[in-house]
């Protein structure tokens, strides 16, 4: 009986500075990596939306240029770029004339479209188009018209470049 007493009888403080001095290192430690896994998942995350959103606007731009140029019997790029390029073709059971003209402006890239010399619908097709000559532009040879757009999107002090080059063949007799 005399052994039970002395273990109840002896008295707890608390921690021990040592302890207490491991638990907070350990806090310390799973807090930071916590934080710094929680700040890269966020900064991977804005960096790839920035980049998904240049490459649905290169590929808006390339699908209505692509779709027209291969419509197209009368192909005029003009400028050191291309831009603005105007497109023609005349719709075989109609013989209504097809007019689409692209051009950039201020990082908008915009389609024009008129028919039978109407008035000329403009839309943006495509946003953060880089106007840059060595970027964004297109060239004849022959029938097969060479193009490449790029999308800059501003992502922090940098930019998020996406690119795509073609070569599209327009349909025969233009």
């Amino acid at each position: 009986m005399k052994f039970f007493r002395l273990i109840s009888l002896k008295e707890q403080r608390g921690f021990t500075l040592l302890e207490l001095l491991i638990v907070i290192v350990i806090a310390g430690v799973l807090l930071s990596g916590i934080t710094m896994t929680t700040a890269q998942i966020f900064s991977s995350n804005s960096r790839d939306t920035a980049r998904m959103t240049a490459v649905q606007q290169v590929q808006s731009g390339v699908y209505w240029l692509s779709r027209d140029i291969q419509m197209a019997q009368n192909l005029q790029p003009s400028g050191s770029t291309g831009f603005p390029l105007q497109l023609r073709w005349v719709e075989w059971e109609t013989n209504d004339v097809h007019t689409v003209s692209y051009r950039l402006d201020q990082g908008n890239f915009l389609r024009g479209y008129s028919v039978n010399g109407g008035a000329e619908e403009e839309a943006i097709v495509a946003h953060n188009i880089n106007s840059d000559s060595d970027k964004t532009y297109c060239s004849l040879s022959g029938r097969v018209l060479t193009f490449s757009i790029t999308s800059s999107v501003p992502y922090r002090s940098t930019t998020v470049d996406e690119t795509r080059k073609l070569e599209v063949v327009a349909r025969p007799g233009s």
